[in-house]
């Protein structure tokens, strides 16, 4: 079993509490694990948050592109729908082993193509 940690990006506005009880209250979600919250009593800087949620207990058969879907499920009824479509989970393996679960809004992509020739007059 393991514990992953996860971290939002400040620009979603996440409440780790109101994660946790609208991931706890889906069936499919509670099934994989619970999320529970902890003090994040190791905060690197000023900006992290003083409470962090927990997917506690996951299973070593669940594939993390589930877990990762259902936290993008979570998050649907927190957040606009244009910003829910650029939400992008992460996961970052600390040194210490510690498994976290980045949620953050990716950038738009932007798409450039150069046409290169020669004009003919």
């Amino acid at each position: 079993m393991s514990d992953y940690r996860i971290d939002f990006d400040p620009k979603l506005a996440i409440n780790p509490e109101v994660f946790a009880i609208q991931w706890n209250k889906d069936s499919k979600a509670s099934i994989v694990t619970q999320v529970k919250i902890r003090e994040n009593i190791t905060r690197t800087a000023e900006w992290m948050p003083t409470v962090i949620a927990v997917l506690s207990g996951v299973a070593l058969g669940v594939a993390i592109n589930a877990i990762y879907d259902l936290i993008k499920q979570a998050l649907k009824p927190l957040v606009k729908q244009e910003t829910h479509k650029l939400i992008d989970v992460q996961e970052v393996i600390k040194e210490d082993g510690t498994k976290v679960l980045v949620v953050i809004v990716s950038p738009e992509c932007y798409c450039i193509f150069i046409v290169t020739g020669k004009n003919k007059d």
